[in-house]
């Protein structure tokens, strides 16, 4: 129960006679570390084409230390000889920041990180319907896209999930769906890096009644 700090103690021992009376005081200096701890701070937060930069602080138990950054059981990033705070940058996640000091007799400190994703926004798509029962030639417009990115398109297609699709945003900041048929189009997302946004719906496309 005795806290961090630096103690003096002073034992003093008496020769009984042997070879000669007298004492004698000697001090003892005992220094008890803290435990390790670790803390974070997010200097910019994550945007589509970075991660974020956060600054990471080890403390107690004497450095230097080791660091390590891990998602369930897998490790992301280690780091050892730290001897004070440091800057890294983390995609967005939830992660665990383990401290080890060896000064410590080996024990640990933890943290919790949480990387948020950039903020999504929805979509307003256009659409044309098929031309005629049976032919698949409707198109989906998704708009105010940035140009010249690649991104990558999911939808479900009368409630199925369909196979991602990659595509290169148009000149004028819009990617196309071709070839598609009748049916209700939904849980439609766009992701470009760490960004990902959501297509207003559900998406009808119909055909023209018979004439």
């Amino acid at each position: 129960g005795v806290a961090p700090g630096t103690y003096v103690f002073y034992v003093t021992y008496t020769d009984n006679n042997c070879p000669l009376a007298g004492t004698q005081t000697i001090a003892y200096t005992i220094n008890i570390l803290s435990q390790p701890t670790v803390t974070y701070s997010v200097i910019s937060g994550a945007s589509c084409t970075h991660k974020a930069f956060v600054t990471i602080t080890p403390s107690g138990g004497g450095s230097p230390w080791s660091v390590r950054l891990s998602s369930g059981l897998d490790t992301v990033q280690s780091f050892g000889g730290v001897t004070g705070s440091f800057t890294d940058s983390i995609s967005p996640g939830t992660y665990t920041l383990t401290i080890y000091s060896s000064a410590f007799g080996g024990c640990k400190g933890y943290a919790l990180v949480t990387i948020a994703a950039p903020t999504p926004v929805t979509l307003s798509p256009t659409f044309t319907n098929p031309s005629y029962c049976g032919v698949n030639d409707g198109t989906i417009t998704l708009h105010n896209l940035v140009a010249g990115t690649t991104d990558t398109v999911n939808y479900s297609f009368g409630g199925v999930p369909q196979p991602a699709t990659v595509h290169v945003v148009s000149g004028t900041g819009t990617i196309t769906l071709t070839g598609l048929a009748t049916g209700v189009y939904s849980g439609s997302t766009v992701t470009y890096g760490y960004c990902v946004s959501n297509i207003a719906g559900p998406i009808l496309l119909t055909a023209p009644p018979f004439t």
